[in-house]
């Protein structure tokens, strides 16, 4: 084991003269020599918990001598795990495994390694005098991470000796890690980092109790992007451990490296030439490494919902050999999910040959083409890598947003061994949202004689696209209340637009529409319908409905590219209902204005709040109906989407007193069969 020692320089005895002393005497003056020697534990300075490999340890020594002092040595054992391979030297430069520095009053004056650390020459310390030597240890750069440090202190004077076992520390390092081990491109990857205690961010600087750690000490490859804003520093007390999380989202393939600059602090206040700077030490900055053997390269989502023409620019894949040994060979697959369409190949990339087949691209690089470790290839992007051509057709769905995968693979050949890898990509696609309406006027009949409904067909593109779409072989078809008596005819049809008659249903269509953006000013048409008498006791409801086909279209230079065929438009409401009174009773009505209206039911008896004979007519424009039950002393309602527990109004009664709030800006008008 090595030890290290010190020792004080003793007071000059003949050493002739000792020898012709005698027996007891010669005892008595050794007894009268050894001194009163007290000491307190070394103290190991926090900073240096977790000492790094070739980092420091500094140990402070406090001895208390009294009047009898002679000269004392402090000698130190049990040094596994430190450097001290090293020659004597002064005390105050020592070499580059140990540095001492005394302390008024006493003074060392050599370091001597013959048998260990050995300090020799304090012989300045008085009477009940105590001073503080510090001793600074260098890690072995080879020793173990998580090896124990623990020496022991000798303090020696004479035959008197006290041990002292300093306390437990520990070889530390900072670590790094990642939430997975492979990825693909567009993954979000997290990084975590644990700093041991007395380390923090950086690569220098003044030491300070408060840990410094910020976005910038975390640096990346360039095919993984930082997330600055998710950066998290756990603990900023250098003296406590701490955990760095930080997020990453791959942009390339090859290996994705997140790390950390670390720097070890010991601790301030120290005398020279333990001074802080001697004490700082450059740690190796920890990192993570995930690997990304293929990618997906794609537009962002949600991609449009009337479809789009992409080339290589914008859609293609590349790959990675981070295999050990270079590949002599590799087959590389892209398969484009049902939604793509008029999947080609329009240029080979150099070294490679591509074809498609059905929906999926297979290049396959060329006899004399091979990939070294750790390099990465782009495919079909675009110049020498090639380029494809591809489809994206429109979402038929003008309420749901829809999903599906691209999927990647390849395959390398080492002379004999074959090693495989594959990659997803999920996207999502908006909706193209294309509304059919009609609105008829009027909406209740004034009587109870036959009469003529217009209805204004209208298009209306309520969620924009940008460019606006391109719309092909538009039909709108409009068909009359069954039991209407015929359609009187059809007038205001728009410009583009034509329109046909069969029995109750009228077609319009029109050949294209560049850039819609609708409504059509106006609207598309408006149908005159005749409608037949009521002869019956009871409010009739009649209804005509409106549906509407269409191709969607993207313009790719002056070429349009059709993306959809025979798209339904949704219907909002794509339907319309209009009240007509019964014979030979009479009609009572109210004109509601905008907000709150209060009004003494005159209508029948006893009806259905939301019925065609109650408010049924008017059901789309108000949003509640209250009235106060006197019996019960507590206020009832109906609202047309009744609560979770239900409406507590469900009928109206004649002469009562209703309160019913209209949302339309323009108010309502109610017309029912007057009540007895």
């Amino acid at each position: 084991m090595i030890a290290t020692r010190i020792t004080k320089r003793t007071a000059a005895l003949t050493a002739v003269l000792a020898l012709l002393l005698a027996g007891l005497w010669g005892l008595g003056s050794t007894q009268q020599a050894r001194a009163d020697i007290t000491t307190v534990n070394p103290t190991v300075y926090v900073a240096n918990v977790s000492p790094p490999q070739g980092g420091s340890v500094i140990y402070g020594i406090t001895v208390t001598t009294d009047a009898t002092a002679n000269t004392f040595d402090i000698e130190v054992t049990n040094m596994a795990g430190f450097d001290v391979a090293a020659t004597d030297g002064a005390c105050d430069t020592g070499s580059s495994d140990a540095t001492v520095v005394d302390a008024s009053p006493v003074t060392c004056t050599t370091i001597n390694f013959n048998t260990g650390v050995r300090f020799s020459g304090y012989d300045d310390l008085g009477a009940d005098d105590t001073a503080t030597v510090y001793l600074k240890l260098l890690v072995g750069s080879s020793t173990a991470v998580g090896s124990t440090l623990q020496p022991t202190f000798k303090v020696i004077q004479g035959t008197d000796e006290v041990v002292l076992q300093a306390p437990a520390r520990t070889v530390g390092a900072a670590t790094a890690s990642a939430s997975v081990t492979e990825a693909t491109i567009g993954d979000t990857v997290t990084f975590t980092f644990t700093l041991p205690p007395g380390w923090t961010c950086g690569s220098g600087g003044a030491e300070n109790a408060t840990r410094a750690c910020v976005a910038t000490d975390v640096t990346s490859t360039s095919n993984l992007s930082l997330v600055a804003s998710s950066f998290s520093l756990s603990n900023t007390n250098l003296y406590a451990p701490a955990t760095i999380t930080i997020n990453g989202t791959i942009t390339g393939v090859g290996a994705a490296t997140a790390t950390l600059s670390v720097i070890y602090h010991g601790e301030t206040g120290l005398p020279a030439p333990l001074d802080n700077a001697a004490d700082n030490s450059n740690p190796p900055d920890p990192s993570a490494t995930v690997n990304v053997w293929i990618g997906i390269v794609t537009p962002a989502s949600p991609l449009p919902g009337e479809g789009a023409v992409y080339t290589g620019t914008s859609v293609s894949f590349a790959i990675a050999n981070l295999f050990s040994a270079p590949a002599t060979s590799a087959t590389a697959t892209l398969t484009f999910p049902p939604q793509f369409t008029g999947v080609q190949v329009t240029a080979n990339p150099t070294g490679w040959t591509c074809s498609a087949s059905g929906n999926t691209i297979t290049c396959t690089t060329n006899s004399s083409t091979t990939i070294a470790s750790g390099g990465t290839v782009a495919l079909l992007n675009g110049g020498t890598n090639g380029n494809l051509s591809v489809v994206l057709t429109a979402n038929p769905s003008a309420l749901n947003t829809r999903s599906f995968q691209l999927q990647a693979s390849v395959s390398y050949d080492f002379g004999g061994p074959t090693m495989s890898k594959s990659a997803t990509k999920t996207l999502t696609q908006g909706v193209l949202r294309v509304d059919v309406s009609v609105a008829p006027f009027p909406d209740v009949l004034p009587n109870s004689a036959t009469g003529v409904v217009l209805y204004t067909l209208n298009l209306d593109d309520v969620t924009p696209e940008s460019p606006d779409p391109v719309l092909g072989n538009v039909q709108i078809v409009f068909s009359a209340p069954p039991e209407a008596l015929q359609i009187v005819g059809v007038t205001g049809v728009a410009a583009g637009w034509s329109c046909t008659t069969s029995g109750l249903q009228v077609t319009c269509t029109r050949a294209g529409v560049s850039g819609f953006n609708g409504p059509v000013s106006g609207g598309v048409a408006t149908v005159a319908v005749q409608l037949p008498a009521n002869t019956g006791t009871g409010m009739v409801a009649r209804t005509a409905n409106v549906s509407a086909t269409f191709d969607i279209y993207v313009t790719v230079g002056s070429t349009n590219v059709q993306t959809g065929a025979a798209i339904a438009a949704l219907g909002n409401p794509g339907s319309a209902t209009v009240f007509h009174p019964p014979t030979g009773i009479g009609t009572v009505s109210y004109n509601l204005v905008f907000g709150w209206n209060l009004i003494t039911w005159a209508g029948q008896n006893n009806i259905a709040v939301g019925s065609p004979n109650g408010l049924g007519s008017i059901v789309s424009s108000i949003s509640a109906v209250y009235t106060f039950d006197a019996l019960t002393q507590q206020w009832r309602y109906w609202f047309p989407t009744p609560p979770a527990s239900g409406n507590t109004l469900t009928t109206l009664q004649t002469g009562t007193a209703y309160f019913i709030y209209v949302t339309a800006p323009g108010g309502a008008t109610l017309t029912v069969p007057a009540g007895p």
